[in-house]
């Protein structure tokens, strides 16, 4: 097996990994077997590798240009690993992470002392430094020493930067409004708490969507589109294969008791019962603004932050946003804290090569309705 098929193999079997221990379950054959339908399929796919692909009865119609997609994905990161070799950097920022995630998971620093300052005056600033020293702190040492460096001196990147940081702020401090907004009604207990949820989606997609749209107006006004979000030569296809890969696993931790506790992240019960609505429908709206939240998380992360930095920050761009991006994970599970670290830089360094954030968005977006939709059959066939 070449180096990058390595690659994609071990970034296939950390995803489904991810997902099965985020549940509770135990990694077991399926994951790897998975993997390796994934990459024999690839290698079959390939004319210019003669062999006998092994799964006959999962042979699906696969063009030259889909093909050629993937095999690209792979030397986007062959070429970026092999152009940005700093073991040391690497190494110290890891060291960074775990003991930040280790931290806030032992002593909950998150919920027991952030959350404390949610709705006083403190909650602005504390999270405004939550999110900037991280980001600045990485972005000290990846532009250490290097010709990136140059970015500390240009007054643009700082003014653009803390308004990043501010923008992140605001998000989050925008999770007030929907419990405002519904509060104008007269609403029962369990309509209060579905339009709550579906609010707090909606004002997610709002202030990313919103910001960066408003950055690029101010500063970025060069670039071609909106931060890499483009539909024109997009080539989904391959994508939609990645996530067919996925539905085996899915389904299989959804069989298994800890899935069930969490998702699906809307249950339809007394609202449907009380207003004798369709759960279908309840659940369905519900699905549409929680995917649509995906856009807002990638254009802003891997759109604005690495397509828009980059300008400014060069080669040393991707590391200050994978930092922060863990630490906005910070109130997750602790295994998807971890995995977005891994997730983030993989889909950071397609979005840097490819200039294209849609094949981000389209894995995001379809895992999580993925894992909602799976466990929202199982409870409707109890």
């Amino acid at each position: 097996m070449d180096a990058g098929n390595l690659l994609m193999k071990s970034c296939i079997d950390f995803e489904l990994a991810v997902i099965l221990i985020s549940h509770g379950a135990q990694i077991d054959r399926l994951a790897l077997a998975v993997a390796d339908v994934l990459l024999g399929w690839i290698k079959w796919q390939d004319k210019s590798t003669p062999s006998t692909f092994p799964f006959p009865h999962l042979i699906l119609r696969w063009s030259p240009t889909e093909s050629s997609i993937v095999q690209l994905i792979i030397n986007y990161l062959k070429d970026y690993f092999r152009q940005n070799s700093r073991p040391g950097l690497h190494i110290v920022v890891a060291l960074f992470l775990a003991a930040a995630l280790y931290y806030n998971y032992t002593f909950h620093f998150k919920q027991q002392v952030l959350d404390h300052y949610w709705g006083t005056w403190l909650e602005v600033p504390c999270y405004f430094l939550f999110f900037a020293i991280p980001y600045f702190g990485t972005l000290l040492l990846a532009v250490r020493g290097t010709e990136d460096e140059k970015c500390l001196r240009n007054k643009e990147f700082w003014l653009v930067s803390l308004a990043m940081v501010l923008a992140l702020t605001i998000n989050r401090s925008s999770l007030h409004m929907p419990g405002v907004i519904v509060g104008w009604f007269d609403l029962s207990q369990a309509e209060a708490y579905y339009w709550r949820r579906c609010l707090n989606n909606v004002m997610r997609i709002l202030v990313l969507v919103g910001s960066t749209t408003i950055f690029r107006q101010i500063w970025h006004r060069e670039l071609p589109d909106l931060y890499g979000l483009r539909f024109k030569n997009f080539h989904w296809k391959p994508y939609l294969i990645l996530l067919g890969i996925m539905v085996p696993p899915v389904i299989w931790a959804s069989f298994q008791p800890a899935f069930l506790k969490t998702y699906p992240l809307y249950r339809p019960g007394v609202l449907e019962i009380q207003n004798n609505w369709p759960a279908v429908f309840t659940y369905g709206f519900h699905e549409i603004c929680y995917a649509l939240r995906f856009i807002g998380v990638e254009l802003f992360f891997r759109g604005f932050l690495v397509l828009g930095m980059v300008k400014y920050l060069g080669r040393s761009v991707l590391l200050p946003m994978v930092v922060l991006y863990a630490f906005w994970h910070f109130g997750k599970p602790f295994p998807e804290a971890l995995g977005s670290v891994f997730g983030s830089y993989i889909l950071g360094i397609i979005a840097l090569r490819s200039r294209s954030i849609n094949g981000g968005i389209l894995i995001h977006m379809g895992i999580a309705l993925l894992m909602n939709l799976v466990a929202f059959f199982q409870l409707q066939m109890k």
